[in-house]
């Protein structure tokens, strides 16, 4: 089972790849065209973090689904 500061971990890391690729000219121009459209509408790591904090502070039965923080 992912634990939510994994799954935020996830999130954030995975827009840090997008971020990456979206730099990597070794890739061809269509590519990386469509990673910054996807990047533009990817929430910032700040804004993952603070969906972690609303998460935290829900009053939800099941827990939050991410975390504040990326380690346990």
């Amino acid at each position: 089972m992912t634990l939510p500061h994994e799954r935020t971990r996830s999130l954030v890391q995975a827009g840090e790849l997008l971020a990456e690729i979206s730099k990597d000219h070794s890739l061809p121009d269509e590519i990386r065209a469509q990673v910054k459209v996807v990047l533009r509408h990817y929430p910032s790591s700040k804004e993952i973090l603070l969906i972690g904090k609303r998460d935290e502070m829900a009053d939800d039965p099941f827990g939050p689904w991410l975390s504040s923080d990326t380690k346990s």
